[in-house]
């Protein structure tokens, strides 16, 4: 029952209301991790490593967006990393880029391959993996692999334009990675829901 919630409630194809859901749910989070990115090639945060925790529900509402495919249930101690990269080629058109990792292991994006977007093979198999020897060594396979379709095509501009395009959510962000004009950092846009519920 786990998996068929994944599969049908998360999944931003799943239902008719799924989107509206899912922009309710991790939107806001999703322009905060965009923003994080833009900021730190901008200057204006110098943090190199950011920590959030949070439920199965979150984990489950951000890959039912970004991946935009059913998917399992996440396991215990599940882990999603977003890496901002720089690339050091002349040639690139994109000079940043980042991956995604799901417990180790490289997401292709929705919008990288819109006729199958896919997690990696061994992926199902990782999802149910509690043994943390195992979760190393296929982190370690990983770590250093960089596919030249996350280079072209996960750019923080692909990235706003399909929170726009997919979810409708309104994104202000000028995407000017040379732009130091704003010296305030964003506060972040998460907030604690049962404390405004018992709060009213």
């Amino acid at each position: 029952m786990g998996n068929w919630e994944r599969a049908y409630q998360y999944n931003i194809n799943g239902w008719n209301g799924a989107i509206q859901l899912a922009k309710m749910r991790v939107g806001p989070l999703l322009i905060e991790f965009l923003t994080n990115m833009l900021h730190r090639i901008q200057g204006l945060d110098e943090r190199r490593f950011l920590l959030y925790s949070a439920h199965d529900s979150t984990l489950s509402a951000i890959l039912g967006v970004l991946i935009d495919k059913p998917l399992h249930w996440p396991g215990y101690a599940s882990n999603f990393i977003i890496e901002l990269w720089e690339s050091t080629e002349s040639t690139t058109n994109n000079k940043y880029f980042f991956r995604i990792l799901y417990n180790g292991v490289p997401l292709k994006t929705a919008w990288c391959n819109n006729n199958s977007p896919e997690i990696h093979p061994n992926t199902e198999k990782y999802h149910n993996s509690t043994q943390s020897g195992e979760n190393v060594d296929i982190f370690k396979k990983h770590e250093n692999t960089l596919d030249n379709n996350e280079m072209n095509c996960n750019t923080l501009e692909n990235l706003k334009n399909y929170l726009e395009n997919t979810l409708n959510l309104v994104v202000d962000i000028e995407m000017d990675y040379n732009s130091k004009s704003h010296l305030t950092y964003t506060p972040s846009l998460m907030y604690d829901v049962d404390q405004e519920c018992n709060a009213d």
